[in-house]
């Protein structure tokens, strides 16, 4: 077997493994290790035995809901579509409770190829999540040591946005990431004309806190870094 062939049966065993694992985190793994050799390969679909790329192939993913919507969450959602060669916008969707009270439902859509779409979208799930959870156990040690928590929240995420946008931008120009024409073109004639696009706003925070922002930074770099080594590792002597 070639050295091309082993690379393309792994990425089919990791895809594979993303379709039929029932532990959310596992098949996040894998599928963002198949992304990622995709990539670092210039693997296209033809190659992997499934439809060749045509327009077809080209879809719209929607995120879990976002509960409790941050402001920094349209940063996060632009910052990992650049990083997975797709384009992106937020979908919201209106509901209403047995009392008739007016509830909007946040998702962040992200628009490519099928296997990119799905890993920028549970990217973007990861990410924010952990940097919730995160900037809020900050909050809660400071509470517990008494401390004002006034700013808290903005400047550790600032920081951590940081440290996403330093790790994440370093890998895509390692790996040489650019928007396909394809989705590109297709995205401009029959998605942008239809869909209202937001721009991430700056992020107030405290510089009087800068051991936040500096904590922040750190986790975010920790944050993508962990998750890199762990996938190549685990899931490499999982297929071998």
């Amino acid at each position: 077997m070639s050295d091309r062939q082993k690379i393309l049966e792994r990425i089919r065993k990791l895809l594979a493994l993303s379709e039929h694992n029932t532990n959310s985190a596992e098949a996040t793994q894998a599928v963002l290790l198949a992304q990622r050799l995709i990539v670092l390969y210039g693997v296209e679909d033809a190659e992997l035995n499934r439809d060749s790329i045509q327009d077809e192939n080209i879809i719209s993913v929607n995120s879990q809901i976002i509960s409790n919507p941050r402001l920094w969450r349209v940063y996060l959602r632009n910052l990992v579509a650049t990083s997975f060669r797709c384009k992106s916008w937020e979908t919201i969707k209106e509901t209403y409770n047995p009392y008739g009270q007016r509830k909007t439902l946040n998702q962040a859509t992200f628009y490519g190829y099928e296997q990119d779409a799905q890993a920028a979208t549970l990217a973007f799930e990861y990410l924010y999540r952990a940097g919730n959870r995160l900037a809020n156990a900050k909050i809660k040690s400071l509470r517990k040591q008494r401390r004002s928590t006034r700013g808290a929240y903005n400047s550790y995420i600032a920081g951590y946005l940081s440290g996403l946008t330093h790790e994440l931008e370093k890998q895509s120009k390692e790996l040489m990431v650019v928007l396909p024409l394809a989705v590109k073109d297709k995205f401009d004639a029959e998605i942008a004309p239809a869909i209202k696009t937001s721009s991430a706003k700056q992020l107030s925070c405290d510089r009087r806190r800068q051991s936040l922002i500096n904590e922040g930074y750190r986790d975010g770099i920790k944050t993508v870094c962990a998750r890199r080594i762990e996938e190549i590792t685990s899931l490499e002597k999982e297929i071998f």
